[in-house]
C-alpha cells in the first residue's frame, strides 16, 4: 500500500469516526477550570465584593457549559466549534488578570497580607493557563482536521 493510499484511507475514515483529540482536550480544560474554581474559592472571600463572586461563579458555569458544548461539537469536525474553543482559551487568559491578580494585590486589613498567597496565585495561574493552552491547541487541531476533511470531500465531489 502506497503512502497516498494510506493517506486517502485515513481521510476516508474521518468521515465516519469522531474527532476525539480536540474533544478530550476540551474536557481536560474543564477539569483545569474545576481545579481553578476550587482553588480560588478557598481564599478569604470576604475581601471580594459579593456581586463579583456571583459574577465569577456564573462565568465559571458558563465557561464549563460552553466548553462542554465545544467538546461535543468538535467531534463532528465543525470548524466553528474549533474557533469557539480558541476564543474560550483567550477568555481564560484574560481571566488571569482578574481574580488571581486581584487576590495577590489586595491586602487583607487584619493580617496585612495578600488575600491569596503566592503558591495559590501560581496554582491558579497554572490552572487557567493550562485550560487556555488545551482549548487553543484543541481548537487548532479541530480546524486543521475539519479543513482536511472539507478539502477531501470537495475533491471527491469534483471527481464524480
Amino acid at each position: 500500500m502506497t503512502k497516498e493510499e494510506k493517506k486517502a484511507i485515513k481521510i476516508e475514515r474521518m468521515v465516519y469516526a469522531k474527532d476525539k483529540l480536540p474533544s478530550w482536550l476540551a474536557l481536560l480544560a474543564i477539569v483545569m477550570n474545576v481545579f481553578y474554581f476550587v482553588s480560588i474559592y478557598k481564599t478569604n472571600l470576604s475581601a471580594y465584593y459579593t456581586y463579583t463572586i456571583g459574577i465569577s461563579v456564573i462565568i465559571n458555569l458558563l465557561f464549563m457549559l460552553a466548553t462542554f458544548l465545544c467538546s461535543e461539537g468538535v467531534k463532528t469536525y465543525k470548524k466553528g466549534f474549533g474557533v469557539a474553543m480558541i476564543v474560550l482559551g483567550a477568555i481564560e487568559i484574560a481571566r488571569i488578570l482578574y481574580f488571581p491578580l486581584r487576590g495577590i494585590t489586595i491586602i487583607e486589613s487584619t493580617t496585612n497580607l495578600p488575600i491569596m498567597g503566592t503558591p495559590q496565585f501560581v496554582r491558579t495561574v497554572i490552572y487557567l493557563s493550562s485550560a487556555a493552552a488545551l482549548l487553543i491547541v484543541g481548537g487548532i487541531i479541530c480546524i486543521i482536521h475539519s479543513t482536511i476533511l472539507e478539502k477531501s470531500l470537495k475533491n471527491k465531489q469534483g471527481k464524480e
